[in-house]
């Protein structure tokens, strides 16, 4: 593992550890480096935040972009994606502290605004391919109804996580999907 990649580990387990607090320091010690070069790859604890923010969303995004497998029937295919997506989301520690605390900060709240936008686009473009085929309302604007769902399912995700007890995946994604499936559905 390289340094900047050591640090951004350290960092992580910092975060998780202390609830969304970090220091470059108590970083650097972890990853057993200097201080001076924490901030030469990061440049302030901003940077290391974002770093590791940054991380969080490009697992996430590996889950989110995951081909499911284009011959299956839409429905089936995006129910899978919905049940990887909010595994990750209510397992990973790092969840309620960026999707939580740190939610607000400037570092934390460009990065998912840059985010959002890509996941938007990227539904959307699933949407239009199930419109398509038949197999969702056509008349549905893809970009609207995949901001709808994509915006919450996050909301929703963090609200189920911020009661603090671990929640019931498997509910969450029963109640959620009946509610994304009957928007979708041709209207006949």
């Amino acid at each position: 593992m390289d340094k900047r990649s050591a640090l951004i580990a350290a960092a992580r387990a910092a975060m998780i550890e202390q609830k969304g607090n970090v220091e470059i320091g108590d970083v650097a010690r972890r990853a057993g480096v200097s201080v001076g070069l924490a901030y030469h790859h990061f440049g302030s604890k901003a940077g290391l935040v974002a770093a590791v923010v940054t991380e969080f969303y490009d697992r996430y995004d590996d889950i989110v972009m995951q081909d499911m497998g284009r011959g299956r029937p839409w429905l089936e295919r995006e129910r899978e994606r919905l049940v990887r997506i909010v595994d990750f989301l209510f397992h990973d520690p790092l969840t309620p502290i960026i999707l939580g605390q740190l939610s607000g900060s400037p570092e934390v709240a460009q990065i998912e605004f840059g985010r959002r936008g890509k996941i938007i686009e990227s539904a959307a473009w699933v949407i239009e391919r199930g419109q398509e085929k038949g197999e969702l309302d056509p008349s549905l604007d893809p970009y609207v109804t995949a901001a709808i769902f994509t915006g919450g399912l996050r909301e929703a995700c963090n609200r189920w996580i911020a009661r603090g007890d671990p929640p019931d995946a498997e509910l969450f994604v029963s109640r959620s999907w009946r509610i994304m499936a009957a928007g979708l559905a041709p209207k006949n």
